[in-house]
C-alpha cells in the first residue's frame, strides 16, 4: 500500500515571517504545490510541503542514476572534467591533508577526488544507496543526515560543501548553522543552486527546469542566500554565474518545455538505463538541435549580467 504524502505548512525559513505571494503552481505526482515568495525578506519557498518522511515519494529509484552513472557515458566524461575541476577549486581553500564536510555529497564524486589528495573527507548523505557508493572511499565518513553531524566535535573542517543539496533540505537555515559550527576559524563553505532571480527563471515561470519541485523546497537568489549566510555566521566572498554542466541546457529544457513537449524529457533521456522508456520524438529532436546555440548565447548573456541560471557562492566563517 503507498504511503500517503503528509503536507506542513511552513513559515519563512528566513525572516520566520508568514507573509507571502504566491508565484505559481507546479504539479507532481498529482499533488499541486503553490510556489509563494515572502513579502518580508522576499525568499521563495514551497507550502504546503511534503512532510520529512514523505519526500521519498518524490526521489525515483534512478534519481542518481542506474549503476555506477547517472547519464549516459558520453555525459559521464563531461561531468568527470567539471568535477575535477572543482575538486581543484576546493583544494585551493584546504591546507595539506585538510579536512572537508559535503552536504548532499551523493555517491561521493567530489569527496573521491579530495581523498586521493590526501584530504580526511566526511559526507552527508540520506540516500542509502548513493551513501553506499560513498563508503567505498577509501578513509572516508559517510552519515546518514545532519542530526548525526551533531555527534562530531565543533571546528573539525576547513572546507564545507553544500553542492546544490541546501535547496533540498527541510531546515536550511539549521544546516548551514551545523556547517558553520563544524568549520574551523575562517574556514570557508562553498555552495552551489540554481538562481531563482536569473533570468533563466523569470523567462521560464514554472516550466523552468531547475525549479524541480517539490524536491528543492527552496529556491534561492544571491540576495537571499547571502542574508541567510550572515545570519548563520558567514560572510560572502564571491558569487559566480555560469556553470557550463547546467546553465545552457537548462534554457534547452527550458525551451523545450515551453513549448509542449513532455516536462524534462530530453532530462530523462540523458539518463543511464533509459531503454524501454518514452523515447525523443523527432519534432522535439529537431526543436532540441536548433534551440541549442541560443541556449547557449541566452546562458552566456544571463551570466554577464549577473543573472545566471546557477549560482557557486563562495563564504568564510566569521563567527
Amino acid at each position: 500500500m503507498v504511503q500517503a504524502v503528509a503536507l506542513e505548512h511552513v513559515r519563512c525559513e528566513l525572516c520566520g515571517a508568514d507573509n507571502k505571494t504566491e508565484l505559481c503552481r507546479v504539479t507532481d505526482d498529482e499533488i499541486e504545490f503553490p510556489i509563494v515568495q515572502c513579502s518580508q525578506c522576499g525568499l521563495v519557498y514551497v507550502t504546503p510541503r511534503p512532510d520529512h518522511a514523505s519526500m521519498y515519494r518524490f526521489y525515483p529509484d534512478d534519481y542518481y542514476g542506474e549503476g555506477a552513472n547517472k547519464f549516459r557515458s558520453w555525459i559521464e566524461l563531461l561531468r568527470r572534467y567539471d568535477r575535477r575541476r572543482m575538486a581543484d577549486t576546493i583544494a585551493r581553500d584546504l591546507p595539506r591533508q585538510g579536512a572537508v564536510i559535503d552536504f548532499g555529497c551523493g555517491r561521493g564524486s567530489i569527496l573521491r577526488l579530495l581523498a586521493a589528495r590526501g584530504h580526511a573527507c566526511c559526507g552527508v548523505e540520506r540516500s542509502q544507496e548513493a551513501a553506499a557508493t560513498a563508503r567505498t572511499i577509501p578513509g572516508a565518513s559517510i552519515v546518514a543526515d545532519i542530526e548525526a553531524t551533531r555527534l562530531l566535535p565543533n571546528e573539525s573542517f576547513d572546507v564545507a560543501l553544500f553542492l546544490h543539496s541546501l535547496e533540498h533540505l527541510h531546515r536550511p537555515k539549521a544546516a548551514l548553522q551545523e556547517a558553520c559550527r563544524l568549520l574551523k576559524p575562517g574556514g570557508s563553505a562553498l555552495l552551489t543552486m540554481p538562481n531563482i532571480r536569473s533570468f533563466q527563471a523569470i523567462f521560464g515561470g514554472k516550466y523552468w527546469f531547475h525549479l524541480e519541485v517539490p524536491r528543492h523546497l527552496y529556491h534561492f537568489s544571491p540576495d537571499t542566500l547571502r542574508n541567510m549566510l550572515a545570519v548563520c555566521g558567514f560572510q560572502v566572498l564571491s558569487v559566480e554565474h555560469f556553470s557550463f554542466e547546467q546553465n545552457p541546457f537548462g534554457a534547452l529544457q527550458t525551451s523545450l518545455n515551453m513549448l509542449g513537449f513532455a516536462h524534462n524529457n530530453l532530462y530523462e533521456q540523458l539518463k543511464s538505463g533509459r531503454s524501454g522508456k518514452r523515447r525523443i520524438s523527432i519534432p522535439e529532436a529537431t526543436c532540441a538541435v536548433l534551440l541549442a546555440y541560443p541556449a547557449l548565447v541566452l546562458s552566456t548573456l544571463g551570466s554577464l549580467y549577473q543573472r545566471g541560471a546557477t549560482i557557486s557562492v563562495r563564504a568564510r566563517k566569521v563567527s
